[in-house]
């Protein structure tokens, strides 16, 4: 008897009586609240038994022979053999012992409990759930819906007990995109997933989906994944303008000219030191800039913001690049007081800055790009030489006159591009240009321009295949 220790029933009469007497409650399975398991079972597990036991003897005088089969709680016929001995009571003992030592019990628990367990393809039960079985290897598995089954084999040894335990882990649910342009991509959480139109396993949770496709503006959803179920999600992609629509970077590097025209802005606090000029033979040096018609004893430095045009010319590989020729023509105009000297005589004449004008060349200057979608942050760097013309008049000098300096300084600049199509980009960026003369300091420059690329313009370059 099952959960009964040490109380058998014996013979058939005894068992037909246990039956006819034996009330049970209906078990949940016959009325769909649990899962069903084989009629065998179902049958054991009301009557509370463990084996059934069926024996033939036969008998004489001087020997006794018994054969018997074992019946587990799946139906099944476990083992079969033959025992004799001389006396009755030999042959008793012998057949205990053996049926006993022939058996062991394994016990089955799952998290979540309810799993069906079945044993060499029989379903035993639903966990937690105890079974005898013979010695020997027996394969199991544990199955529960929604959930990753559990399989393996077990060694039950003679008299033992075992106990089997399984987590079972939710089945990875699964999520279908209808509707996707061909090409399209799918990320989840951000992160690219694989092409939209594959079905994608995922963990059950709930995730941010996007589904792009070139040409196409960004599907955005959110969605729910069920463990073992299928979602699906139609999605419907609008054309994108013509300037936004996504441009993979191997559509842009394939044009290695470029061109570019752009406005430019700086501010320069600077103090015009070294600048020169002449009027009527007389030679005449910038001194510096007055406050309240005083020559500091230290250079003061003024502010001045030139504003102009860019143009450059430039070559680039798919990373690194080299800017051929970029020159800027800036101008601004001012009322700044200031002092020349004349260098002959030695004479202090008080002057008004009233303009500005730059000229500044940058050749070869070194670049590299990185690239995100249409997006393309720039780093630049290279030497310039600027030439600065200052036009200046005052009382003391017979006409207005232009002093001038030429100087070097080494630029560092960071910009972004944005590619409309693979051929016309925007691009703004800072510039800083410290001069070699220390006097002039430092130059701060945004620039905002719009330019072009070409392709094998001079024809240096092998054409791709899809042009040949």
């Amino acid at each position: 008897m099952a959960g009964e220790r040490a109380r058998h029933l014996l013979g058939e009469q005894a068992f037909r009586r246990h039956v006819a007497e034996f009330s049970a409650p209906l078990p949940l399975c016959v009325v769909g609240l649990a899962p069903c398991v084989s009629p065998q079972t179902l049958a054991f597990d009301t009557l509370k038994l463990s084996l059934v036991i069926r024996l033939r003897l036969q008998a004489n005088t001087s020997h006794f022979e018994v054969n018997y089969e074992v019946m587990d709680r799946r139906g099944l016929v476990s083992r079969t053999a033959t025992n004799s001995a001389t006396t009755a009571r030999a042959l008793a003992f012998d057949l205990v012992r053996e049926i006993f030592d022939a058996t062991g019990t394994v016990s089955f628990d799952s998290q979540p409990r309810g799993a069906v367990v079945e044993i060499d393809g029989e379903p035993i039960g639903t966990t937690p759930v105890s079974q005898r079985l013979p010695v020997g290897n027996h394969s199991y598995r544990v199955r529960i819906a929604d959930h990753r089954d559990a399989e393996g084999s077990i060694e039950i040894a003679s008299a033992s007990s075992s106990l089997v335990q399984h987590d079972l882990g939710l089945l990875p649910g699964k999520l279908s995109i209808d509707g996707a342009p061909e090409g399209a991509i799918l990320l989840v959480n951000g992160a690219e997933w694989g092409t939209a139109n594959a079905l994608a396993e995922l963990e059950p949770g709930n995730y941010t989906i996007e589904v792009r496709a070139n040409g196409y503006l960004s599907f955005h959803d959110n969605v729910r994944v069920l463990p073992g179920q299928t979602i699906q999600r139609a999605v419907l992609l609008n054309p994108a303008p013509t300037l936004l629509k996504r441009i993979p970077p191997e559509a842009i590097t394939i044009s290695r000219y470029g061109a570019r025209l752009a406005y430019d802005v700086g501010f320069h606090s600077t103090t015009f030191r070294n600048a020169r000029g002449e009027i009527d033979a007389q030679e005449l040096e910038f001194r510096g800039f007055t406050q309240d018609g005083v020559l500091p004893t230290g250079q003061l430095s003024r502010f001045v913001s030139p504003h102009g045009v860019r143009a450059e010319a430039y070559y680039t590989g798919e990373n690194f690049g080299l800017t051929l020729l970029s020159l800027s023509y800036l101008q601004s105009s001012t009322e700044l007081a200031a002092e020349l000297e004349v260098r002959q005589s030695r004479e202090i004449v008080p002057v008004t800055v009233t303009d500005v004008r730059r000229l500044q060349l940058r050749p070869f200057q070194l670049s590299y790009r990185m690239f995100f979608d249409n997006f393309v942050p720039v780093l630049e760097g290279g030497i310039g030489i600027g030439f600065q013309w200052i036009d200046v008049s005052g009382e003391l000098l017979a006409k207005p006159t232009t002093l001038s300096q030429t100087e070097a300084f080494w630029t560092l600049g960071l910009g972004l591009q944005y590619f409309f199509t693979p051929n016309l980009a925007a691009m703004v960026r800072y510039n800083a240009q410290s001069y070699f003369n220390p006097g002039l300091g430092v130059e701060h420059m945004l620039n905002l321009g719009i330019g072009m690329v070409f392709g094998n313009v001079f024809g240096f370059e092998a054409e791709p295949p899809g042009k040949l």
